[in-house]
């Protein structure tokens, strides 16, 4: 009877990867697209994630959602302003070269990097936190 392959042998391997996710609207009119949409690296290996909108919003947003927790937000840009929005490691690299454009990239990927990633954008943030409705 063969062996199967299952077992704790195959448990460090698993442990040598890194699973990134990405979710991205679909193609209905105005979009974020986030890219690629899922990866799986090996620790260490850096991640590049890239996310764009069409809707000329002023504010673009990276989340990080680990298994079994909420969102947290990592970053934002207002225009071409950064804002790190929590004590975030100097491993994630975000970056906005113009507004319909933001990226993540993350150096080397580690076992607490396993999230889904998430980007969303929005318009006039930053103006209404000065000018409550």
């Amino acid at each position: 009877m063969p062996q199967s392959r299952s077992g704790p042998a195959m448990v460090p391997r698993l442990l040598h990867c890194v699973t990134l996710c990405l979710l991205g609207a679909g193609p209905l009119g105005a979009t974020v697209t986030q890219n690629p949409r899922y990866q799986v690296t090996r620790i260490g290996k850096p991640v590049y994630l890239s996310c764009s909108q069409d809707m000329n919003h002023d504010t673009m947003y990276w989340y990080q959602q680990r298994l079994s927790q909420a969102p947290k937000l990592l970053f934002y840009y207002y225009d071409q302003d950064f804002n790190n929005e929590t004590d975030t490691s100097d491993n994630f690299q975000p970056s906005r070269p113009n507004t319909s454009f933001c990226s993540l990239g993350i150096r080397s990927p580690g076992v607490r990097d396993s999230a889904v990633y998430l980007c969303a954008s929005s318009r006039d943030t930053e103006l209404e936190r000065y000018h409550p409705s």
